[in-house]
């Protein structure tokens, strides 16, 4: 599953992440490492990811059959290798099995990558307002190149957030975004104190609901600058507006 939400329902969910009830700025510099980089995307599309589930399928294993062959082992899969058992023969279709089990506890969760989708697109534009002391989950959990071997299978890092702090459950489409922003949710599944990772952004207003009324998101970007007193610098980051 390669989930892509249409335009016009992306530009209605990211018009309705407004900003309210902001904390103080004091004298803060809104900046994080990679964000915005220009690896990450240079289009208006959705990302191609995909559930660890796939892994058990043989035409994914067929497909990475040469680069496996290539490398000599799965270690090229980066930040996912710490999930397989690298006691494992992969060169037969029943070893690779064994081997990404540690990464295939996701069969439920199309409702995840189509959330990572979403928020990896946020974060592209506006990532750089994150301000809070732990690793904003962002970017890429492999390197690209490998992408087309893969069919891009879990290579979202936000997509592996959910995997690590949400059981196996669907059917949480409607509280995922709401959770990664806020840390709150109506829905059962979530590991306790994850998530809010903008939930000072949110104090009296839900992230991410439809609504009828939309904008783009130069609007929204406009209004988060604005309502915090920011502007760009020549770096790419956002200061306190000095005049």
């Amino acid at each position: 599953m390669k989930p892509h939400l249409p335009v016009t329902l992306f530009r209605t969910l990211l018009a309705a992440c407004a900003v309210s009830a902001l904390l103080p700025l004091n004298a803060m510099t809104f900046v994080v490492e990679g964000v915005n980089a220009d690896d990450v995307s240079n289009s208006s599309r959705f990302y191609d990811t995909g559930k660890g589930y796939y892994w058990s399928w043989y035409s994914l294993y067929k497909g990475l059959s040469d680069t496996i062959q290539a490398e000599g082992s799965l270690s090229f899969l980066g930040d996912l290798t710490p999930y397989i058992n690298q006691d494992v023969s992969v060169s037969t279709w029943s070893g690779f099995k064994s081997a990404m089990t540690g990464l295939m506890q996701d069969s439920s969760t199309c409702w995840a990558q189509t959330s990572s989708n979403l928020i990896q697109y946020w974060e592209d534009s506006y990532g750089v307002f994150y301000t809070g002391s732990t690793t904003l989950p962002y970017g890429y959990t492999y390197d690209k190149s490998y992408w087309s071997a893969t069919a891009g299978t879990q290579s979202l890092t936000i997509g592996m957030y959910f995997y690590d702090n949400w059981e196996d459950v669907g059917g949480n489409l409607n509280g995922a975004t709401e959770w990664y922003f806020t840390g709150s949710t109506t829905y059962s599944g979530a590991e306790n104190d994850s998530g809010a990772f903008f939930e000072e952004y949110f104090v009296s207003s839900k992230p991410c609901v439809y609504v009828n009324d939309v904008s783009t998101s130069a609007d929204l970007l406009q209004a988060l600058t604005e309502r915090l007193g920011l502007e760009k610098q020549s770096d790419g980051s956002y200061e306190p507006t000095t005049h």
